[in-house]
């Protein structure tokens, strides 16, 4: 069985093609690269070449790029959340661990430039994570207006097909 090796355009685009290869000088190890990772809150450019990245690429980092949304401020938050509004259901579990976490801030920031531009229907898990905050809410998720992301949410949601 041949393996799968992605090849990198001059520049252009994170991987053009997977194919089969058996000479290893044609091969590039993606893996190692990884220059869809922000280096720092400004670097913009990564999130230029993330966005030309399939996803099977980088969900390995999903974790990784959910931190630069702690604050939405920092440049590279909206690229991010951008690219990662269409997998919203296959990142789950990171997003799972953020709306379980202490951090309430990162909560809402999340679910605003995040999970609340999502055009698809929520999985179950994250609607009832939603519903938690709604129904049950923490006083810091109360005093960081989570509750009120989370309802427009939910409402957003049951409107979706």
């Amino acid at each position: 069985m041949a393996e799968t090796v992605y090849y990198l355009s001059a520049g252009h685009g994170c991987v053009i093609t997977s194919a089969s290869s058996t000479r290893s000088t044609e091969k590039i190890e993606y893996s190692n690269m990884k220059r869809y990772l922000p280096k720092s809150k400004d670097d913009i450019q990564a999130v230029d070449f993330l966005q030309s990245c399939p996803f099977d690429v980088v969900k390995s980092d999903i974790s990784k790029l959910l931190e630069f949304l702690q604050d939405t401020h920092w440049e590279v938050s909206e690229g991010i959340a951008k690219y990662l509004k269409s997998y919203v259901n296959e990142i789950k579990s990171d997003l799972l661990y953020i709306l379980n976490s202490n951090d309430d801030e990162w909560k809402r920031r999340t679910l605003m430039v995040l999970i609340g531009r999502s055009s698809y229907k929520l999985d179950q898990e994250l609607i009832l994570a939603l519903r938690r905050i709604a129904e049950h809410p923490t006083t810091g998720e109360i005093e960081e207006e989570v509750v009120e992301q989370a309802k427009e949410i939910i409402i957003k949601n049951n409107r979706l097909k």
